[in-house]
């Protein structure tokens, strides 16, 4: 009986702690090498979107509440790991978070597989709101991260990059700092591939273009957005044209309104980790977010 007793105890504990996983057997678990006490992964029910999503969180260095929460949204055919893996950005912020520079810092990295962090046209994938309402509306709060928009950073990359623009400026309740990392041009992107399937799944067939003018970051800014957050953007200038190009508009657009703003435009700079969006990068980002809450506390009376 002893024996019966140790088994089922044993096979509960592997289950206890093995990935969690969905229903159509995707693992959710943090990325191997990183620091299990601090990197953890949490499966998600996405009431809107009506599937389980991955959210890694990793908590700051230090044993402090966090002061800045940054969530960090991946690229195309990239999962939540990309940014925690690729960018040194756990590494870039606890060498900032030690000098002093930055404030103990949380990072937040949710799943958005191909659905460019929009809501789709046929409204029932509100990529976009799982974000805005989801994980910063009800996620930050859960995982004890809930701060005032100005410590709230959208960041992403690519297909993120376009996310972070788009839904950050329309939404500076929630967010008020925003980092792009060679963020799409929808108007060059669709402009150039009416027919692709990872346009018209999210615009509609043919794509609707009046959406996807009033959804594109340069026009947001050119709207007014922006007036109240911190943007920055950075790029290689040997992209394809709905990134450097596209990146060059919005850096006059936001020019043009005065936005408070910063960019980086890497010579010889493709679309990739190793050429453009490395450790550099991701610091410039990190020293630029820095200098501007700095900035700011010493605006506070």
């Amino acid at each position: 009986m002893p024996k019966v007793r140790s088994a089922t105890l044993a096979a509960i504990l592997l289950v206890l702690l093995a990935p969690q996983a969905s229903a159509k057997g995707a693992t959710c678990e943090a990325p191997a090498g990183l620091d299990a006490a601090r990197v953890t992964a949490h499966l998600e029910s996405s009431k809107g979107l009506q599937e389980e999503l991955c959210v890694l969180v990793v908590r700051p260095a230090v044993d402090r509440a966090p002061e800045l929460v940054i969530v960090a949204l991946h690229g195309l055919f990239a999962g939540p790991e990309q940014w925690l893996t690729s960018s040194a950005l756990i590494e870039q912020v606890d060498r900032l978070t030690e000098r002093g520079a930055l404030p103990p810092t949380a990072i937040v990295a949710p799943e958005g597989k191909a659905g460019y962090w929009t809501d789709w046209s046929d409204q029932r994938h509100p990529w976009g709101a799982w974000v805005v309402r989801e994980v910063a509306g009800e996620l930050l709060p859960r995982y004890g991260l809930a701060l005032e928009p100005s410590r709230v950073a959208l960041v992403g990359l690519s297909m993120g990059g376009f996310g972070a623009l788009s839904l950050g400026l329309r939404h500076p309740e929630t967010f008020g700092l925003l980092g792009a990392l060679s963020p799409t041009d929808m108007e060059l992107a669709t402009d150039a591939q009416p027919k692709r399937k990872t346009y018209t799944n999210v615009f509609g067939k043919p794509v609707d273009k009046k959406r996807i003018r009033a959804l594109n970051p340069r026009r947001l800014v050119a709207s007014g957005k922006g007036k109240e957050q911190l943007v920055l953007v950075a790029w290689g200038d040997r992209e394809p044209k709905k990134f450097s190009s596209g990146a060059r508009k919005l850096r006059k657009a936001l020019r043009r309104a005065g936005v408070a703003s910063g960019f980086r435009e890497v010579k010889g700079g493709t679309h990739s980790f190793a050429k453009t969006w490395g450790p550099e990068t991701t610091q410039w980002m990190l020293d630029r977010f820095a200098e501007h809450l700095a900035s700011s506390a010493e605006r506070e009376p």
